[in-house]
């Protein structure tokens, strides 16, 4: 998982880089509550919208395992940057992993998106975010509680709707990673993107 983070470390920078937001890094060791609240709140969101092309995936007429996977290793892109922002070390971070990995511990599937939905809010209510209140603040070692439980789910969904272990999924993340620093490279846009270079990653156990 040390490597997954510094892969992650390597295209947050490149991004922030190009985009004139600073420091990755920085914001992640010594950024202001403020700073880390917003970019807490903006990963999540992101997490939460690759969770719903997975679902969308799922609830296709004709599934497709690989695409399945490869939704899955997106999340988990912004899952390790959550991490990193939190203070939730790779240790731990893979530890949750590989315990949610296990198929005999978890939650059923009929209770599983539920779960993750739910530590999801609870990411959100870790930063302050209503801003039609008063009070709040970030809560980050709330936040990075509810992170670590997100690795368990994470597991469970690899788990339950793939073959990948751990080391599998690893090899499929750095994978896509090659294909994420090609779109940076590129100049990604969300209007002209498409999802043939996924096609070009390989998933396998």
């Amino acid at each position: 998982m040390k490597e997954l983070y510094r892969l992650q470390t390597e295209l947050n920078e490149k991004i922030f880089s190009k985009r004139d937001l600073g420091d990755w890094e920085k914001l992640c060791i010594e950024g202001s509550d403020e700073d880390l609240s917003q970019w807490i709140e903006n990963m999540r969101k992101a997490f939460s919208s690759e969770f719903a092309e997975l679902l969308e995936e799922l609830i296709s007429e004709t599934p497709d395992r690989r695409n399945i996977a490869v939704e899955i290793i997106d999340m988990m892109h912004f899952l390790i940057s959550l991490s990193q922002l939190t203070g939730l070390p790779a240790e731990e971070a893979q530890g949750s992993l590989e315990w949610g990995c296990t198929k005999t511990f978890g939650p059923e599937n009929s209770r599983l998106f539920p779960a993750i939905f739910l530590t999801l809010n609870g990411i959100q209510n870790a930063v302050k975010w209503k801003w039609w209140a008063d009070g709040g603040g970030l809560k980050k070692e709330e936040a990075s509680r509810s992170v670590y439980s997100m690795w368990f789910g994470m597991g469970r969904l690899l788990a339950t709707f793939t073959d990948l272990d751990f080391e599998g999924a690893k090899r499929v993340f750095q994978a896509k990673m090659k294909v994420n620093h090609a779109r940076q490279d590129n100049g990604y846009n969300e209007d002209t993107k498409t999802e043939d270079d996924n096609k070009t990653i390989e998933v396998r156990a």
